[in-house]
């Protein structure tokens, strides 16, 4: 029964009538039992929820209910077509609100029994995708609010396809992950986009929250970190039992090792642990519909790994729009362009500046990669970071743009001023990397005199330090040659703006999914031991 049958009334976006015969039932001898009132009272919530839904909201779920309640409809892909479409162009607002209701109309159709006798359940594929889309997995404490925990099993196991079988096992995707990007390669993989870009509010490190300790820990778990691979040593087999009996850690392992180059590289078994963990984790889902697309070797698993990564995008998923976006500016996508890529990554920026760094959305308007090349809309972004981030990300833009080998973005005297204003402030005037930055700007505006002067300050400001003898030894070496340069007026060059689109691409799309690959390796710690009082 759905809630307005449970209510006793008509559909309708009247609260007060849906109070109203919540509490005529409450009060009448219909409803005298503990179970028979939390029933009422979750019919009340799932009505209260429609009645906050907008016009687009109320339509798309009439849409639903009308293939969901005729057995030739709902078994026909034809029918779902034009809800699948509805359901791709509702924003993040609209999934929100509708998440609940839209379940309970799933569960409605389990529950009928009709429906079961005769075989005629909405096809598993189309459950997925509202699944997915909905994010009822991740969202399942919120759901247990409205449903009893058996009527979620039902529809989340449902909802649950089998692996494909028809990937590339190591083939396909060595040119998106490709060795020298991988996590352990020295001294690679994310240089592009960090030397001097630490993207950070202040200098000191986050805190720190410490977990409860388990009641108890098995330590054969911490064979997971000597997992370097997926080679069947005793170590990683100690790990897999770990991850088959559950352990969400050891099985994060297994995505990282399986995705290693090498001979025991499988993107199947990645693929099978990626459908295991985004049960908890979210960069799961991302990560195995990229899979499935860059290592399907038929275009129907191609076509599916896209798909998903729209419906991911519809979530304003801020990786997915950059993996989708790059694959639009490649032309690589084997659907049509449902997004102008753009969009997509100014949408990743917005939405998490770590996921898109401020100097690569930059560098594609300055370009004109998309569209005209766009210098001011660059610098509008470079300064916007600058403002926010204050003093690591003025200091980083500063750099960034002073070393650059042709800067078309900004006037030198703008990089400057931003390496003024850190160092003008005095918890930061003797910080060395933020006058060593201050001698760039000069040196890249041509005043040598003044970068001279300021990195000889800055090599004194090093000797200062508290640190090793060694790591003095280095960083005044490195800092003494760039002092040689400007001695010889030349400025330093880190950074070429003007990258062919194509290499540009190609590197953020192995960036994005590498990031997400190495986000799965995590050592694992024992607990500490519980101090006891003394007697």
């Amino acid at each position: 029964m759905d809630c307005w049958s449970i209510l006793g009334i008509q559909k309708t976006q009247n609260k007060q009538h849906i109070s109203s015969a919540f509490e005529a039932f409450v009060n009448s001898h219909e409803a005298t039992e503990h179970e028979q009132i939390q029933t009422l009272r979750r019919a009340q919530a799932l009505a209260l929820q429609y009645a906050d839904f907008t016009s687009t909201e109320t339509q798309f779920s009439a849409l639903l209910d009308k293939v969901l309640s005729e057995p030739v409809k709902r078994q026909n892909n034809e029918y779902w077509a034009p809800v699948l479409s509805a359901l791709h162009q509702l924003e993040s607002i609209e999934i929100d609100r509708t998440r609940a209701y839209v379940f309970a109309m799933f569960i409605n159709h389990f529950d009928d029994k009709d429906v079961a006798i005769e075989g005629r359940l909405v096809p598993q594929d189309i459950v997925q995708q509202f699944s997915e889309t909905y994010n009822w997995e991740f969202n399942r404490p919120s759901l247990s609010q409205f449903f009893v925990e058996e009527k979620i099993e039902v529809v989340l196991n449902y909802s649950v396809i089998s692996s494909p079988s028809s990937l590339n096992k190591r083939d396909s995707l060595q040119p998106i992950f490709s060795k020298r990007t991988l996590f352990l390669n020295i001294g690679l993989g994310l240089f592009i986009f960090g030397v001097y870009w630490m993207y950070k509010q202040s200098n000191e490190p986050p805190p720190s929250i410490e977990a409860p300790a388990p009641i108890s820990f098995d330590t054969n778990l911490l064979a997971c970190n000597k997992v370097i691979s997926a080679e069947p040593t005793e170590d990683f087999n100690t790990c897999l039992e770990f991850a088959k009996n559950g352990n969400m850690a050891a099985q994060k392992r297994m995505v990282w090792a399986y995705s290693r180059a090498g001979d025991y590289l499988d993107w199947q078994e990645v693929f099978n642990w990626l459908k295991v963990t985004q049960r908890y984790e979210q960069k799961a889902k991302i990560l195995s519909f990229a899979v499935m697309h860059f290592m399907g070797n038929t275009p129907e698993l191609k076509e599916m790994g896209e798909r998903g990564l729209t419906r991911l995008v519809n979530q304003n998923q801020a990786n997915a729009n950059v993996v989708l976006g790059t694959m639009y500016a490649l032309n690589t996508n084997v659907l049509p362009q449902s997004s102008n890529p753009l969009w997509l990554f100014e949408r990743a920026y917005t939405k998490d500046p770590n996921v898109l760094a401020p100097i690569d959305l930059s560098t594609i308007f300055a370009n004109g990669y998309l569209s005209k090349p766009q210098p001011e809309k660059a610098k509008s972004i470079l300064q916007d970071t600058a403002e926010k981030y204050f003093p690591n990300g003025t200091n980083n833009v500063a750099w960034f743009l002073s070393t650059l080998d042709q800067n078309t973005i900004a006037d030198p005297s703008f990089a400057i001023g931003l390496a003024k204003q850190v160092v003008e402030d005095p918890k930061y005037a003797t910080t060395h990397t933020y006058v060593d930055t201050l001698a760039a700007t000069y040196a890249a505006n041509g005043q040598f005199d003044l970068a001279i002067a300021t990195q000889q300050e800055a090599i004194g400001h090093v000797k200062n330090l508290e640190i090793s003898d060694e790591n003095k030894e280095k960083l005044v070496s490195e800092f003494t040659a760039r002092l040689t340069m400007y001695k010889e007026q030349t400025k330093v060059v880190e950074t070429t703006l003007h990258k062919d689109k194509t290499v540009f691409f190609e590197t953020l799309q192995k960036h994005t999914l590498n990031r997400l690959l190495n986000s799965f390796y995590q050592n694992i710690t024992a607990p500490k031991p519980e101090l006891k009082p003394e007697q």
